[in-house]
């Protein structure tokens, strides 16, 4: 207790929807010959990419991505796929559709072409026709950007007092388990001053408990706005808070308490346990414990990946300051799970002396508290402004070669293509259980 005390529709083989996850999931691409079963129905799509469907050009990038090596494209082709990029890209920003901006990027710099994308937003796309979608949706709500910023007036001193002596009546009815009379009066503090970060704690916790979501959040997403340092020890106190398990699940309430559900896998076996460890403590103190640590299925990671769902687009920006590597990749999570964040350690492994060892320990710190109060920052400044936090991580996926980490060649493309998939489908299917 806290102050109470792809969707994609079907082409020539069932498996797609699997293949194009596994893209997404920065599995290596599949045999030549299996382009072969997709690239006619491509070609027409990347021709008519202003009028085919999005779902269809998304899926048609999503799979370019994953199987074709861009120093093959002649000149005519690359100025039609750079055609397509920049219509998939203009076309998602209308429907507000990361998914499409994050391919469309993607590709391009795969392709090694900047997007020459629209300045006005284009007109809101038309209703698609085709098929329903056949895997599952991963939910979310409105983003926080869309929502209008609460702005509590300014109370005076004596309605601050009054306000605070209305809590405390509150809570006296709450320990009596007089719930519906205790939330009256927190309302009635926050009608007197909408400012009361205790108020607005309890409030959403007794809207929590009466299954109000959308209420619940609304009295979150106002002690985000505040800002306060009082403010947000109560957002972070929600997670330990039992009257918030019935909306835990909510994007909402993710998004305003920078709750997540986090996974972190280990793909260098014993020459990664020891960064694996300091994550996963890390995290801990930073009240994100992770709920399962294990090992990835893909070994051998130069590079640690961070898979994050839109939602926790800002709390994955933290758990990126957590993994200190600078070469760390961001990717949004396409495919059904429970988790909201799943962390793999990589590392290049280099040999010294005849033994394998990482080439950078990233265990080192000088001042190991220093460096925990300086994420606690990032951890407030993510909950003060969710929005520009998440534009820093859109910024970072979107355009890779922002990334300050300049590594030779042979090490990129041992990130750009894991293990060899000879069976997709079920090696996905496997991947993350």
């Amino acid at each position: 207790m806290g102050q109470h005390e792809v969707t994609l529709p079907t082409l020539r083989r069932t498996t797609a929807p699997r293949i194009v996850a596994a893209v997404l999931l920065m599995a290596a691409p599949a045999l030549a010959d299996d382009w072969a079963d997709y690239k006619g129905d491509c070609d027409d799509i990347f021709r008519s990419a202003k009028t085919a469907t999005l779902q269809r050009l998304k899926e048609c990038t999503g799979l370019w991505v994953g199987y074709i090596d861009p120093s093959k494209v002649k000149p005519p082709e690359q100025q039609t796929l750079k055609e397509a990029f920049e219509a998939l890209y203009n076309r998602s920003t209308a429907k507000s559709d990361d998914e499409g901006q994050y391919l469309a990027h993607s590709a391009a710099d795969r392709l090694g072409v900047r997007l020459a994308v629209a300045l006005e937003t284009p007109k809101a796309e038309r209703v698609e026709d085709g098929p329903k979608p056949r895997t599952a949706k991963v939910e979310d709500d409105e983003p926080t950007s869309r929502r209008k910023r609460c702005s509590p007036s300014e109370a005076s001193a004596a309605d601050r007092g009054k306000a605070r002596k209305l809590v405390e009546a509150g809570i006296k009815q709450f320990k009596a388990k007089k719930r519906a009379k205790a939330l009256a009066l927190y309302e009635q503090a926050l009608e007197v001053d909408s400012s009361n970060e205790d108020a607005l704690y309890n409030v959403a916790a007794e809207y929590s408990h009466a299954d109000r979501a959308e209420d619940a959040v609304e009295a979150l997403t106002c002690l985000q706005d505040i800002g306060t340092p009082a403010a947000l020890k109560r957002l972070k106190a929600t997670r330990a808070d039992s009257d918030f398990d019935p909306i835990r699940e909510s994007p909402g309430y993710k998004r305003a308490t920078g709750y997540a559900r986090i996974k972190v896998v280990n793909s260098l076996g014993e020459l990664g346990e020891d960064e694996t460890d300091r994550i996963v403590k890390t995290l801990t103190k930073l009240e994100m414990k992770p709920e399962e640590v294990g090992d990835d299925k893909v070994k051998g990671r130069e590079t640690p990946v961070i898979w994050f769902k839109s939602h926790s687009a800002a709390t994955a920006y933290v758990v990126k300051q957590v993994v200190v590597h600078p070469g760390t990749i961001l990717t949004p999570i396409h495919w059904e799970t429970e988790y909201d964040l799943i962390v793999s350690w990589g590392n290049k492994i280099i040999k010294k002396d005849g033994v394998k060892q990482p080439a950078k320990d990233y265990t080192e710190s000088a001042d190991p508290e220093k460096q925990l109060d300086g994420l606690r920052q990032e951890q407030d400044k993510a909950l003060r402004e969710p929005e520009k936090v998440a534009r820093k991580v859109d910024n970072v996926v979107a355009t890779p070669e922002r990334v300050e980490y300049k590594v030779e060649s042979s090490v990129k493309r041992a990130t750009d293509t894991v293990d060899k998939i000879e069976k997709t489908g079920e090696k996905l299917d496997k991947l993350f259980k």
